[in-house]
């Protein structure tokens, strides 16, 4: 089955629960029948911990350097709350970092500053700050145009579909004397239909992807009174929605 498509099948079944539910609710092919918050957390704290390591990799510490606002990670520079499934186990409470700037994820031990490297080969799917990423892997239920890596499943329903790549590019800098790390924000947005990801950098993109509906499609998006440049993810979905109603 394409992955879309059961990706499509987990956002209906999760529909109205909350992302802390996501280890309840996860595709069927990938995770074990019995998944329950209360059984996901038993696993969590007999198979997670400093005595058995079979989630985690090696120690994780990268340079911030000296500006709090620059960090190579998802949203904030702290572990948050998410769920995950490693392994086709599903596992919720979980404290994790994104470093998208590596594209790898960090786990952080309750009640302790030690956070490890995940093997991200073993991840299909995690939740973290609201968002639900999957990872492409180079088989064929790879979408034609993404590269292998975590990505943010925007819009999982309809003709059309929309991803981003969650990305920060690194950046040194010289202030007073030392040369510091900037992780500087790289997002990249893919509509993909049919199994074929299309990259949408400019407007233009976009309305390449249905020019027999380009005239309709810029009414509305003015419309909408949306700028391109300053909100380019909602103004993408905004507009990937409305094809999506009238394909």
């Amino acid at each position: 089955m394409n992955i879309l498509r059961m990706l499509c099948i987990f956002f209906a079944i999760i529909g109205s629960c909350t992302v802390d539910l996501f280890a309840q609710k996860i595709l069927v092919d990938s995770v074990v029948e019995n998944s329950s918050i209360t059984y996901a957390k038993t696993v969590y704290y007999d198979r997670i911990n400093v005595r058995k390591t079979v989630f985690i990799g090696p120690e994780y510490s990268v340079f911030l350097g000296y500006d709090k606002q620059h960090y190579p990670y998802f949203q904030i520079d702290s572990a948050g709350q998410g769920s995950i499934v490693y392994d086709g186990l599903a596992v919720a409470g979980v404290r994790l970092l994104y470093d998208i700037q590596a594209d790898q994820l960090v786990m952080q031990y309750p009640e302790s500053p030690l956070r490890f490297l995940l093997d991200t080969a073993r991840i299909t799917d995690f939740t973290l700050g609201g968002h639900v990423f999957h990872r492409f892997a180079a088989d064929s239920t790879r979408p034609a145009g993404l590269a292998t890596g975590f990505y943010d499943i925007l819009l999982p329903t309809g003709p059309l579909q929309v991803v981003a790549k969650r990305q920060k590019q690194r950046q040194d800098q010289v202030k007073d004397r030392r040369e510091l790390p900037y992780y500087l924000l790289k997002d990249k947005f893919y509509v993909i239909e049919k199994n074929q990801a299309k990259p949408v950098k400019t407007k233009k993109d976009l309305f390449r992807l249905r020019p027999e509906n380009r005239k309709v499609l810029v009414t509305y998006l003015r419309e909408k009174k949306l700028i391109f440049r300053e909100d380019k993810e909602a103004w993408i979905l905004l507009g990937v929605k409305y094809l999506n109603t009238i394909l």
